[in-house]
């Protein structure tokens, strides 16, 4: 981190630097409502950088949290979250699906 450059919240400047300026940091408020810090923490991840490495190397297990959290309705229950067995992780029906959710 580079001398005079503002700390972020929940470890960012550990994991991004782009080489700008921070816009915008949240307020301790906002964070204590974030629903994404709550699945986080829901989840034992404590900071942007655990977070991060549970969406990326537990894919099935990062999205069938997230659709719990956001208690999605499927018309058809899955059996995987993600398959990239086409080349393509989600296909027009699931997406179709996350759509009719809402």
């Amino acid at each position: 981190m580079a001398l005079g450059q503002p700390t972020t919240p929940y470890g960012l400047n550990n994991i991004v630097d782009f080489g700008m300026s921070v816009v915008w940091t949240p307020t301790d408020r906002y964070l204590a409502r974030s629903r994404l810090r709550r699945l986080a923490a829901a989840h034992g991840h404590d900071d942007f950088a655990s977070l991060h490495r549970w969406s990326v190397e537990d894919l099935d297990g990062f999205w069938r949290a997230v659709d719990q959290d956001l208690g999605l309705v499927w018309r058809t229950p899955y059996e995987r979250v993600f398959d990239s067995s086409r080349g393509m992780p989600w296909t027009t029906t699931s997406l179709r699906r996350i759509i009719e959710s809402f």
